[in-house]
């Protein structure tokens, strides 16, 4: 997304194989973008591929050290899981 906005909008989907998804992690990292510069970090959440759970979810971001440092960086996420 290189639209500049406080609320992009990304439409991605994404389709993993795992091989042992008792032990899979996933990782929501956010960056900004910038043309002249490199990408700053904004934040991060990574969870246990378990325990995901189907629908939308309010995702406060760790901007640091794995604890939360700014209220304002989250993400507001649809998640969908299909185990086939």
């Amino acid at each position: 997304m290189m639209i500049a906005t406080f609320n992009p909008q990304w439409g991605e989907k994404f389709t993993l194989q795992l091989h042992c998804p008792q032990v899979a992690l996933v990782r929501f990292c956010v960056k900004d973008f910038d043309s002249t510069s490199a990408n700053d970090f904004v934040g991060e959440f990574t969870l246990p591929v378990m325990s995901i759970r189907p629908g939308y979810s309010h995702i406060r971001l760790n901007t640091g050290y794995g604890h939360v440092t700014d209220e304002s960086a989250s993400i507001f996420a649809r998640i969908g899981i299909e185990w086939t």
